[in-house]
């Protein structure tokens, strides 16, 4: 914890206490290291608040980059923002009232009212912000598609990446943020509680739009910042909650990139790869899904290589084995089934490229109970 005796004098605190009081006509006490170091309340039950409690509430303010309120037992309200230098607290500014009126109003002022003196580091503050508004929405989007199957982050950006570098270009930045927040949801389903295999997944959606940016004419240098410090620092993360500051930080970069180079000629794969999935438990021919893009088989099968990594074939069988390890985790079709379901007409065949992609039969794989999407590997 930082000295808060070199950031906060007696005459600084009295201008704060006297243009709130003005203000609000409320209190203002300093409390570092568990005591009250400066100015009183008189809120009713503030007194029997433990010591830990104070550092407990300037550590979730600066956390949630907001004002921190609490309910004490009385009833009244009792809020803190952090006195703070780059990214330490060195203690709080605590005010309250005993009625709910204006609480929020109130503690947002106390906020402005120490940044103004340059107590409260505004910078970080906004930055935990938009981070705990990004986790609360991609929690919203998770909770209101939970039913969706969502596929690898590859798949999941070559569907959307025509319309987020459209937004880009056109500078809808706010649309492009939408469109990524939803494949974000996708990305931390696969994820799940894995943290390595989350950390993972955010890196390969990184590059894979990171590597569309630049086919559009980005500036690779700053894309992956100077002497990739990006990367550098992505290495270093070791908390999903780092993993959130680092992924906000190169996702504002990404969105506000200046695209100066428009390949017209260039086709999306998202019609593509729509189809194929609609269209699992039919009969797909790769000619059948190139004659859909107006591509001819040969550029099509050189399109797809390009922009997923796999040959038609090797997608076509990966997206199938995908969808009948959702069959077997959420329906009670038989083996036999789920193969004709997701476009085997043989069944032994069928067992035969599930067991080399999840190293697993079928019928194992479902006694298991036991999602495998992330550790699916393509036929050498």
């Amino acid at each position: 914890m930082i000295n808060w005796r070199a950031l906060l004098d007696q005459p600084t605190f009295l201008r704060i206490t006297d243009e709130y009081g003005v203000s609000t006509g409320l209190d203002v006490a300093f409390v570092a290291d568990g005591e009250i170091r400066m100015g009183a309340l008189s809120l009713p039950g503030y007194e029997r608040i433990q010591g830990s409690h104070y550092g407990r509430m300037v550590a979730e303010s600066v956390r949630w980059g907001e004002p921190n309120i609490n309910m004490l037992e009385t009833g009244a309200f009792l809020w803190c923002v952090p006195l703070c230098l780059n990214n330490q607290a060195g203690g709080g500014f605590f005010s309250g009232c005993d009625t709910a009126d204006k609480v929020r109003e109130f503690s947002w002022q106390l906020l402005e009212l120490c940044a103004a003196h340059n107590l409260v580091n505004t910078g970080l503050m906004e930055r935990n912000r938009m981070v705990a508004q990004t986790a609360a929405k991609q929690a919203e989007l998770i909770h209101q598609s939970k039913h969706f199957y969502h596929q690898n982050p590859r798949d999941l950006f070559l569907i959307e990446e025509r319309e987020i570098l459209s937004a880009i270009r056109t500078k809808n930045v706010e649309k492009a943020r939408e469109i990524i927040n939803t494949i974000l949801v996708g990305v931390y389903n696969i994820g799940g509680n894995d943290f390595e295999v989350l950390k993972m997944l955010i890196l390969e959606m990184v590059v894979q739009m990171y590597r569309a940016a630049v086919g559009e004419g980005a500036n690779p240098e700053s894309l992956l910042g100077v002497n990739s410090v990006y990367l550098t620092d992505y290495l270093k993360v070791e908390t999903e909650d780092e993993l959130n500051r680092w992924l906000l930080r190169w996702l504002e970069l990404y969105v506000n990139v200046d695209l100066t180079f428009s390949r017209t000629s260039r086709h999306s794969l998202t019609p593509a790869i729509l189809y194929i999935k609609r269209n699992l438990d039919k009969p797909i021919t790769r000619n059948q899904v190139a004659k859909l893009c107006q591509l001819s088989p040969g550029y099509f099968s050189k399109l797809i290589k390009t922009g997923t990594g796999y040959t038609y074939s090797e997608l076509l069988n990966r997206f199938r084995i995908e969808h009948a390890c959702t069959l077997l985790d959420s329906s009670s079709l038989s083996a036999s089934g789920v193969a004709y379901a997701c476009g085997f007409n043989d069944q032994s065949y069928f067992t035969k490229v599930f067991k080399r992609m999840t190293g697993l039969p079928p019928g194992r794989y479902r006694s298991q109970n036991r999602r495998r999407y992330n550790s699916l590997k393509v036929p050498e």
